[in-house]
C-alpha cells in the first residue's frame, strides 16, 4: 500500500527544511527516511505539518543514531517544533519519561573481566592487611593509587602535604587541594586577585584511619615526596607490586574495584562514591560544623577564612570610591515598565502587541529623570527588533539578557556617559558575590559587551575582576530551631518593635512557616510565596501524623507577576513534620491563616459561592489587594528577613536556597540507608525537587560526602 497524498505532500514539504540554518540536517534527513517506512505511526498530518505522538517516538527511539544524548535529541526537536518544521502542538521528545540508570557508570558492567574478580579481591584484602601490620606509606600510596575507589593519579598524590590532611573524625579522611597547582605564596594579603579555590576529597573509611596516623597538622612537608624518598620512588613501588601480584591493566582494576564496591553496595552508591555522579563539594566550614572536634591545620584555616572574605566582604578595599547620596541618585530597574515582564514571558506576540510594547516602553522611558533613559530604549528596541525579525533571538533569550543587565548595570550605574569608579566597584562586588561559575561568568560578558556594542559605549567591566566560586552549604537538622528564633529577633529589629502585636505575631509565624516549607520539601521560594489557599493542605493522619500536602501550579506565580521555571516545575508535594515544635507552628499557622481570610472575605457583599471560591483563590502569604511592584517589594523583604537568620545561625555560605541543599541531601540520605537499589526512588526524588531527571540534583545539591554523619 503506497503513502496516502497528503503524506506525500507534507513529507516532500518536510524535505525542504534540511538546509535551514541552526537545523540539524542530518536529523531532517533521518527522519524523512523513516517516515516513509513507519508513516503509519503518525498522527494525520495537520495544515501540511506532521504531528509526532508518543507511539511515534516509542518506535523511533530504538533507531536514533547515538551520536547526540537525550538531551540534545529534545532540544532538536523542540527547534523543529519552534520553526513549524513539525506541528507545535507535537508531543515534547520524551526526556521526561526516560528511566534514568542507577548506575550510570556502563563500562564496569560491561567491560570488566570477572575471571579475574576473585583474584583482585584477594590482592585488595592482602594490601589491605599489609598497610594495618606494617604502616608504610609505600602501601598507602598504592592502596591510593589503584584500590580507591575514586583512585588518585600521580600528580594529586605529589600535591599531598601532612597538613593537607583533615581529620574529622578517626575513621573519616579529607585531602586538600587548590583547584589549580599553584603554590601557597599565591595567596597573599595585599591583593584579593590572587586568593584561590580549593576542593576537598574524602577518603574511604579503611584508608581515612591508615592514614591518619601520619596526620601532622604542623607540617608541610609532602607526604611522597621527601629528602627519603620521593614520588618516583612510591610510584616504582606501586606499579612493581601491580605488576607482581595483579598482572591486570589498570583500566580493568578500577572496573574491577567498582565491581568488588557494586557487589557489596549498590549502583547509586557506587555513582556517587567514584565521583561518576559529582555531588555538591564540602567547605571547610561545613566540615567543622558537621564535625565540631576535627582537626584542621592553620594555614588551611586561613586559606578558608581568606576565601570566604573575599567572596562575602563587602566593606574593604573602597578607598579610592567617591562618596554617593544614594538618595540623589536615579536608577533603572526596567521591570518597572508596565507590562514588558508579562510580554518577555509569554511565547508568541503579534505585530500589534510588538508596538504596543514599544510604545509602552517609549512612553516610560521618555518620562523617566534617568540619565540612561535613552541609552535603555534604543537597546530594548533593538532586542524586540531582532526577535520579531525571527533572527534566532527567541524571547526568552532576550529575558535573560535583560534580566541580568538590569541586575548589575541599570539598577546601579547612574549615568552610562560616566561610570564612577565607586559604580565599578560596586558592581564587580555583585558579581563576585552571585556569579559563581564558568558558564554563567560567559553569559554575562556577552550580555555586557552586546549592550556596551551596541549602544557604542566602552565596556570597562570584568577586564580585571578574579572570579572565584564557593561552594553553598547545607542547613543541619540542630540548626533549625535556632534559625526559627533568630527569625523572630531580626523581624523585631528590623520593625524596631518592643511589644509584639497580633500583626507582628502573625508575620512572624508565616517567615517561620516559609522557611520550614523550604526546609521539609525543597521548594523554592517563589513556588512558597505565591501560594493560594487552595494549594496547601495540612492533615493529621490517622497514626497522628501531621501531613502536609502542596500543589505546585503556575496560577500564584502569575499573580507576582511570574511563571513555574521549567515544566517539571508543576508538581505534588508532601511531607511529614515529625517535630512537635513544628507541628505547633503548622496547626497554628495554617488555622490562623484559614479565620483570617475567612474574616475578610465574609465583610464582602460576594454570594457564598464566590466567597468559597474567592477563599481557595486567595494567596496565603501576601494580601492580594497590593500592587503588583508592592508584592514584590514585601516578597524579597521576607526572604531577606529569612536568610539573614540563616546566616546568623550557621556561620557559614547558607541563604534561603539552602534549604533545597538540605532537603535533597536528607532525602538521599534516606534513600542510600535502603539496603537494595531502587531506580524509583532516585526518579520520585527528583519528580519532589521540580527536576526532569535525578542528575541535577545529585550534581547541584546532594552534599554526599558528607551524608553520613549529618
Amino acid at each position: 500500500m503506497g503513502i496516502a497524498e497528503n503524506i506525500q505532500d507534507t513529507l516532500n514539504k518536510f524535505k525542504k527544511h534540511k538546509d535551514i540554518k541552526n537545523i540539524n540536517s542530518f536529523l531532517v534527513e533521518f527522519l524523512t527516511n523513516y517516515i516513509q517506512k513507519e508513516y503509519e505511526y503518525l498522527a494525520k498530518p495537520v495544515k501540511q505539518l506532521f504531528v509526532f505522538n508518543r507511539e511515534f517516538y516509542e518506535k523511533i527511539i530504538s533507531e536514533l543514531p547515538e551520536f547526540i544524548n537525550d538531551y540534545s535529541y529534545y532540544k532538536e526537536f523542540e527547534k523543529l517544533k519552534k520553526y513549524y518544521i513539525i506541528h507545535p502542538k507535537s508531543v515534547s521528545y520524551p526526556l521526561s519519561f526516560r528511566l534514568t540508570s542507577i548506575n550510570p557508570n556502563h563500562k564496569c558492567l560491561l567491560q570488566v573481566n570477572l575471571k579475574k574478580l576473585s583474584e583482585f579481591k584477594e590482592f585488595k584484602e592482602s594490601l589491605k592487611n599489609k598497610i594495618i601490620l606494617n604502616k608504610k606509606l609505600e602501601d598507602i600510596y598504592t592502596y591510593l593509587r589503584f584500590l580507591s575507589i575514586h583512585p588518585f593519579n600521580k600528580n594529586k598524590l605529589l600535591q599531598i602535604k601532612y597538613s593537607d590532611i583533615i581529620k574529622a573524625k578517626d575513621d573519616v579522611a579529607f585531602i586538600f587541594f587548590f583547584n589549580k597547582n599553584e603554590l601557597l605564596k599565591l595567596i597573599d594579603e595585599d591583593t584579593e586577585k590572587q586568593v584561590q579555590t580549593y576542593y576537598l576529597e574524602k577518603l574511604d573509611k579503611f584508608i581515612s584511619q591508615a592514614i591518619l596516623e601520619f596526620h601532622n597538622i604542623n607540617s608541610t612537608m609532602q607526604i611522597f615526596n621527601n629528602e627519603d624518598k620521593n614520588i618516583s620512588y612510591f610510584e616504582e613501588y606501586a606499579q612493581k607490586i601491580r605488576k607482581a601480584d595483579l598482572d591486570i591493566e589498570i583500566n580493568q582494576i578500577k572496573y574491577l574495584n567498582q565491581m568488588d564496591f557494586l557487589q557489596e553496595s549498590n549502583g547509586l552508591k557506587l555513582s556517587l562514591e567514584s565521583k561518576i555522579s559529582k555531588s555538591v563539594q564540602s567547605s571547610i566550614k561545613e566540615i567543622q560544623a558537621i564535625y565540631p572536634n576535627c582537626k584542621i591545620s592553620d594555614l588551611l584555616l586561613r586559606v578558608e577564612e581568606k576565601l570566604y572574605n573575599y567572596i562575602f566582604n563587602y566593606t574593604n578595599n573602597n578607598d579610592e570610591s567617591e562618596d554617593i547620596n544614594e538618595e540623589e541618585v536615579i536608577y533603572l530597574n526596567i521591570y518597572d515598565i508596565p507590562k514588558l515582564k508579562y510580554f518577555l514571558k509569554t511565547n508568541s506576540n503579534s505585530l500589534k502587541e510588538y508596538n504596543e510594547i514599544k510604545n509602552i516602553i517609549n512612553e516610560y522611558l521618555s518620562n523617566s529623570e534617568s540619565s540612561n533613559a535613552e541609552i535603555v530604549k534604543q537597546y530594548l528596541f533593538e532586542l524586540l527588533d531582532r526577535n520579531h525579525n525571527k533572527n534566532n533571538f527567541a524571547l526568552s533569550t532576550m529575558n535573560n539578557y535583560l534580566s541580568t543587565l538590569n541586575k548589575y548595570l541599570f539598577k546601579n550605574i547612574e549615568d552610562f556617559k560616566n561610570i564612577k569608579t565607586s559604580e565599578v566597584t560596586k558592581v564587580e562586588k555583585l558579581i563576585k558575590r552571585f556569579i559563581v561559575t564558568d558558564g554563567s561568568y560567559k553569559n554575562l560578558q556577552l550580555y555586557l559587551n552586546d549592550f556596551f556594542e551596541s549602544s557604542k559605549l566602552e565596556n570597562i567591566f570584568l577586564k580585571n575582576l578574579t572570579l572565584v566560586s564557593y561552594p553553598k552549604s547545607l542547613i543541619l537538622n540542630k540548626e533549625v530551631d535556632l534559625i526559627l528564633d533568630k527569625i523572630k529577633d531580626i523581624y523585631m529589629n528590623k520593625q524596631e518593635i518592643k511589644k509584639l502585636t497580633l500583626i507582628h505575631k502573625r508575620n512572624i509565624l508565616d517567615l517561620k512557616i516559609m522557611f520550614l516549607i523550604s526546609y521539609y520539601s525543597g521548594l523554592r521560594k517563589s513556588e512558597i510565596y505565591s501560594r493560594l489557599y487552595k494549594d496547601i493542605k495540612v492533615i493529621i493522619s490517622s497514626d497522628s501524623q501531621l501531613n502536609v500536602f502542596i500543589n505546585v501550579d503556575k496560577y500564584g506565580l502569575k499573580k507576582l507577576g511570574k511563571n513555574l521555571k521549567t515544566k517539571s516545575s508543576k508538581r505534588n508535594v508532601h511531607f511529614i513534620v515529625n517535630n512537635k515544635k513544628h507541628e505547633e507552628l503548622f496547626l497554628n499557622w495554617h488555622q490562623s491563616v484559614e479565620v483570617l481570610l475567612t474574616k475578610k472575605i465574609d465583610k464582602s457583599k460576594l454570594s457564598e459561592t464566590k466567597k468559597v471560591q474567592k477563599l481557595r483563590t486567595s494567596n496565603i502569604f501576601i494580601n492580594d489587594k497590593k500592587r503588583l511592584n508592592d508584592k514584590i517589594i514585601i516578597y524579597e523583604s521576607k526572604i531577606s528577613i529569612i536568610s539573614k537568620a540563616i546566616k546568623f545561625v550557621t556561620q557559614r555560605y547558607c541563604t534561603f536556597h539552602s534549604c533545597r541543599h538540605s532537603y535533597q541531601t536528607y532525602k538521599y540520605k534516606e534513600i542510600l540507608s535502603k539496603q537494595q537499589s531502587d531506580p524509583y526512588l532516585a526518579i520520585e526524588q527528583s519528580i519532589q525537587l521540580g527536576h526532569r531527571t535525578p542528575s541535577m540534583g545529585i550534581n547541584s545539591y546532594t552534599h554526599y560526602d558528607v551524608i553520613n554523619d549529618i
